[in-house]
């Protein structure tokens, strides 16, 4: 949001498909005092509905949705709730750009930028500017799923494997540091245990 607001475009939203469907995660205003504006979308995005409209139909169609000069009219047949056509009436849009986020061959989720009327409408090169942005933030986010996902599940594993802390042995303090050999996975196959024996002896 920081590349694209307020240098490209005066609002931002980014909304990403997860486990349990979609989510709206970002919503920023170029103009601070107008903040509020955006941040009721968040309120009216998933998982609470559907993903609103355009977003819906650029990740359905995975394609980039443009709307060089929507009306009011267009508005009304496009946003279902009174209270969140206000709020987009306020924003008094005059140019709509929604790019759905693909890596891999996976649908990730969709940017959508909108410029005000004090901006006026995006030209052809801004939708390009916007998509070559799209597929920087695709690739990002794909790179940081992978990441989560493989930390998680390694985080999961060492877990499981790992013994339980060591028993309290009376007249001593044991301790415990694991420091995994591999880089990255933090997997380390060595085991350890602590076990009391005759004649005071651990």
């Amino acid at each position: 949001s920081e590349l694209a607001v307020p240098r490209l475009a005066d609002v931002c939203l980014l909304d990403l498909v997860t486990q349990h469907g979609a989510r709206r995660v970002l919503a920023r205003h170029g103009d601070p005092a107008r903040q509020h504006l955006v941040d009721d979308l968040l309120e009216w995005a998933p998982p609470a509905r559907e993903l609103p409209f355009p977003a819906r139909r650029a990740l359905a169609e995975g394609r980039t949705q443009w709307f060089s000069a929507p009306d009011d009219a267009w508005l009304v047949s496009v946003v279902r709730d009174p209270r969140e056509l206000a709020g987009v009436r306020a924003l008094e849009l005059a140019s709509i750009v929604s790019v759905p986020l693909v890596a891999e061959g996976r649908s990730l989720g969709v940017l959508t930028l909108s410029a005000d009327r004090r901006r006026g409408a995006f030209s052809a090169a801004d939708v390009e500017v916007v998509e070559q942005l799209a597929h920087q933030v695709s690739l990002v986010l794909a790179k940081a799923q992978r990441y989560e996902l493989e930390s998680r599940t390694s985080h999961t594993l060492q877990a499981t494997l790992l013994p339980p802390h060591p028993p309290a042995v009376p007249g001593m303090t044991v301790a415990v540091r694991y420091l995994a050999a591999t880089s990255g996975v933090e997997i380390g196959g060595d085991f350890y245990d602590v076990a009391t024996l005759p004649g005071e002896h651990v």
